[in-house]
């Protein structure tokens, strides 16, 4: 009996350890379960959190797609403007130059301004009239220079002047200042005309502002109806000139005018 209850007791401590070692197994598990749980539950949240936030991305994509496709309409309006703007020779506008041919014996004009060397009683010519449409030209001039950024490092328009534009010059250091225009009260049986000195000083201007344009590739050179150089103008030498020879001077301001009509034709590229 002894034997068997020993026997038994020992059967009930091997059960025993059995069940604690399950309850320990019991409790890993839980243990186990209980974290998965938690990563399960974290897992959720994560994807809930990526699917509002690709949500919103789409929405974003979205958005931009239609914005995007606003701004391309918008920038196609705005290029087609500026190609609209480009097109338009802006400085014709407010400067018309005419200039006929010589023997027409019409004066070239300016805003219907006549432009001339000196006064013509016989022709109501009047210095006035001289005086304005060479004020005239100066600011087509001055437009032109703006226009292709450029600037004479030795000669400087000044259009709004009393009582005519002035050209200021500066030469080795040496300045000087000269009427573009002529004198409204000469001397009693002459005629008003330019200072020789003044158009000498316009023409190698005109010659730098060609150059500058023609260099730049803006227009070809053959397109300038008169070539000039520093002194001259459709191979004239104004430098050699005479202040008597009104028909040689009469040719040069109407070479001028030809230019100048050259210039406020010229169209204006503009640049993003």
């Amino acid at each position: 009996i002894h034997w068997a209850l020993d026997s038994f007791q020992m059967e009930l401590n091997e059960l025993t350890n059995v069940c604690n070692e399950q309850e320990k197994e019991l409790r890993l598990l839980q243990n186990l379960m209980q974290e998965q749980s938690d990563r399960s539950k974290l897992i959720s949240a994560q994807e809930d959190t990526v699917f509002h936030e690709l949500n919103a991305l789409e929405i974003n994509a979205l958005n931009f797609s239609e914005e995007s496709h606003f701004v391309s309409k918008g920038c196609a309006t705005v290029m087609e403007e500026i190609q609209s703007m480009t097109d338009v020779k802006l400085t014709s506008i407010p400067f018309k130059v005419v200039a006929q041919s010589q023997s027409s014996g019409h004066y070239p004009t300016i805003n219907n301004l006549r432009l001339a060397y000196r006064t013509n009683e016989k022709s109501g010519l009047t210095a006035e009239e001289i005086n304005c449409a060479w004020a005239q030209v100066a600011q087509l001039v001055n437009s032109v220079c703006g226009l292709n950024n450029f600037n004479s490092p030795t000669i400087r328009l000044i259009p709004l002047s009393h009582p005519c534009a002035k050209l200021l010059t500066n030469t080795s250091g040496d300045q000087s200042v000269h009427n573009l225009g002529c004198d409204a009260t000469p001397a009693p049986g002459c005629r008003s005309a330019l200072p020789t000195a003044s158009l000498v000083s316009f023409v190698s201007l005109l010659s730098q502002l060609t150059s500058h344009i023609i260099f730049n590739g803006i227009v070809d050179q053959s397109t300038l109806p008169n070539p000039m150089s520093n002194h001259s103008i459709n191979n004239i030498d104004v430098t050699k000139i005479v202040e008597s020879d009104v028909a040689r001077w009469s040719c040069v301001v109407f070479c001028i005018a030809e230019n100048l009509r050259w210039l406020s034709k010229l169209p204006i590229d503009i640049h993003i």
